[in-house]
């Protein structure tokens, strides 16, 4: 008898917590984007809310929390509940940065890393009438005067990358950043420059006009398959922008699951996809796990080169 009378509340427990994950989810999920409405990591959200929505049932709602230089979209997700209600697109190396560099009441890492939802590559690009063929190219050009790469700000990814070429590769140049992608690449057709240091759209963008020599990634991108990645060069920096979605720390594992699953779909639909391309962006999906240990390798690259990122008084 007394067996029994421990048993049962113990059952209880066990079946009220299964149905409680079955239920998941019962309302609305909140989609935390750090940024404003209307740029690129907007669009991505507002892009793949519907078909998330889709497969969990339950509208997803994108909100834009762009204070605080998004450290408060970050660290509101931080905080929230981990009942998976409550998710963040998560875009790195930048959020890395911001961990890193600045005083912040976050751990990036201990985010609930569910999947991986698109991809920016980055290049080394010349204008179309450039004396400079490849990377070789510069670093002999290098050795002669020091070169002028053009990024779009201090301290952003392309910033980063220029700086690659520099400390691990040997190239002398001297970094003028601008305020956008757009003003560094006029500065390089205007002249002003002699290559740039951007992100694939940019580069696609302006592909009539520039011509990339090389790509930081780990693979070479669908937009222009015929140029070299800096691995096949010899250089095994792999530096790149991934979004992907991640929740609270300590989510539960029933909800991870759920959660993941859709987003696996979600992000695989071919209607989405097609989207995203239209928009000029790359759907590169990965599972929690794999966009976890991508987001380890940014943290220390972004360790590595912190003082790139310091604050200019």
């Amino acid at each position: 008898m007394r067996v029994t009378t421990l048993i049962l509340p113990l059952l209880a427990v066990i079946f009220a917590s299964s149905a409680s994950a079955q239920k998941f989810p019962t309302r609305d999920i909140t989609l935390v984007v750090q940024f404003a409405p209307g740029g690129n990591t907007d669009v991505n959200a507002r892009l793949l809310a519907p078909y998330l929505s889709k497969e969990l049932g339950v509208p997803v709602i994108v909100e834009n929390r762009a204070s605080g230089g998004g450290y408060v979209a970050i660290n509101s997700v931080y905080r929230a509940n981990p009942d998976g209600y409550t998710l963040l697109l998560n875009v790195f190396p930048q959020n890395a940065q911001k961990e890193i560099v600045f005083d912040v009441p976050f751990r990036i890492l201990e985010l609930t890393y569910l999947a991986n939802y698109t991809k920016t590559d980055m290049f080394v690009a010349v204008a179309k009438d450039s004396p400079y063929n490849n990377l070789k190219d510069l670093l002999e050009a290098s050795r002669k005067k020091p070169l002028n790469v053009s990024v779009s700000q201090l301290g952003s990814a392309a910033h980063l990358n220029a700086m690659i070429l520099k400390r691990r590769l040997g190239v002398n140049l001297e970094v003028i950043p601008y305020p956008g992608g757009a003003q560094a690449i006029a500065a390089m057709l205007g002249g002003h420059v002699d290559f740039i240091s951007s992100d694939d759209i940019t580069v696609w963008l302006q592909r009539e006009s520039v011509r990339p020599l090389v790509a930081f990634s780990d693979q070479r991108s669908a937009k222009f398959p015929d140029v070299p990645t800096l691995g096949e060069l010899g250089e095994d920096t792999v530096s790149y922008s991934l979004i992907g979605i991640a929740g609270p720390p300590g989510m539960p594992e029933e909800v991870q699951k759920i959660l993941s699953a859709a987003l696996a779909k979600a992000i695989q639909n071919p209607e989405l996809i097609e989207k995203v391309q239209k928009s000029g962006g790359t759907v590169h999906y990965l599972p929690g796990p794999e966009f976890h240990n991508a987001a380890r390798s940014f943290y220390k690259l972004v360790t590595e080169y912190k003082d790139i990122f310091e604050e200019k008084k």
